[in-house]
Formats: structure tokens, sequence, C-alpha cells
């Protein structure tokens, strides 16, 4: 399965990753940060099994961005993961013809099984949007979603943990993180377990996915 992530937010990206190498053990992830990186990566008439988009990213207007991304890849399905949990845009990117909308505050049990729905044939929609009033587009763009989501971690973590954290997310084991911060392994072991509990995760998957805000309590 080759997938395309496009999100700004790096340490989101590496959730996201971690979620569908659950679902495919033998998934091809192209990534992009922007909808400038996006384009190109489709403009390479590369076929993807799977799109995943933010909504707010540098390049592009939210439905603009999910009108073009649509343009360039009509047969791919297209998931837009987004902070912006408003029926508005479920309704707008689904007109557009994504096959799902999954605010980034789902569960990622959650996720993953919606994905699968997809990957199947299906559409997904939560049904709490669904049974929600629209409140429109949101105008305050001052400060992106992820932002609050990162600074959201920090408070929670130490500034070690944080640097564990970023380790975590790219997939590195108990001894790839005691090199690269000079650790030995029963540290890291140990701020691993404060990360986990800091964060109310189960394991290291989830902690990930948790701290680029696709979890929540």
């Amino acid at each position: 399965m080759r997938v395309l992530i496009a999100d700004d937010h790096s340490l989101f990206r590496q959730g996201c990753k971690l979620l569908l190498q659950e679902i495919d053990t033998n998934v091809e992830i192209t990534e992009s940060g922007d909808f400038e990186e996006a384009q190109a990566a489709l403009a390479g008439k590369d076929i993807f099994d799977l799109i995943l988009l933010d909504l707010r990213m540098p390049g592009l207007g939210e439905i603009e961005g999910v009108r073009r991304i649509r343009q360039l890849a009509p047969a791919s399905p297209l998931v837009v993961l987004s902070a912006l949990d408003d029926p508005y845009y479920a309704q707008k990117t689904m007109e557009c013809g994504a096959a799902g909308f999954i605010p980034k505050s789902s569960n990622p049990s959650v996720i993953a099984n919606a994905l699968k729905l997809i990957l199947a044939g299906g559409s997904y929609v939560p049904p709490s949007l669904m049974n929600r009033p629209s409140t429109g587009p949101k105008s305050d763009k001052s400060r992106r979603p992820s932002e609050d989501l990162y600074e959201a971690v920090e408070k929670v973590l130490t500034p070690r943990q944080m640097d564990v954290m970023r380790l975590l997310a790219k997939g590195e084991s108990n001894k790839g993180i005691a090199d690269a911060l000079g650790l030995s392994e029963g540290t890291v072991k140990v701020h691993v377990a404060a990360i986990l509990k800091a964060l109310n995760a189960a394991n290291r998957t989830q902690a990930v996915l948790i701290a680029s805000g696709m979890d929540s309590e």
C-alpha cells in the first residue's frame, strides 16, 4: 500500500505513519509538509492507494486545497484529517470528493477503523459531526491548531522527555534513543514510562498519536 501524508506538523505525520504501519506492515509512505510539496508528489504521476490531507497548510486555502489535490489524484481515496472538527468543513470536503473526514481528536482505534473502511471502498464522517450545527469557516488564522496541540504536550512533558518523544516519533528503539541522547537504556526506559503515564497512553504508538493530536480524553 502506498500512502501520501500531507501535514505541516512533523510529529503528526509520524503518528500517522505508526498508525498506518499497524494497518499494513508493508506500507510505503511519502510525506509532504505543505500543499506545494503535496502537489509535486502527485504531479509525478505516482499512484497512491490513500491520501491523508490536513486542511490548514501553507500554499492554499482549506477547501481550495482539497479541490486541487482531488483534481490531481481523482482515483486515490482522499481522507481529510483535521483539527477543524466542524460540520461545515466535513460537508465541504466531502462535496469536493473526499472519501472521509476524520477529526484529529478522534481515538486512534476510531481512525484506524475509519481508514480500513475507506480502503475497502466506503466513506466515513463521524456521527458526532452529522448531529452538530455548522459554525461556518473559522476566521481567526493567526494560530494554527497544530501549534496548540504541540504546546499542550510540552506542558506535561519535561524538556528531556520531549527529546525522547521526538525520537520515539521517528521509530527509534530504546537503544537508538540512548545513543542519540547520550543516556543509558535504563534511563530511557524510565523516561518512556514517564511519558506514557503523563499522556495516559497504553503503549509507545499511542503516546505518539496522543502527542500529535490524534487522541483525546
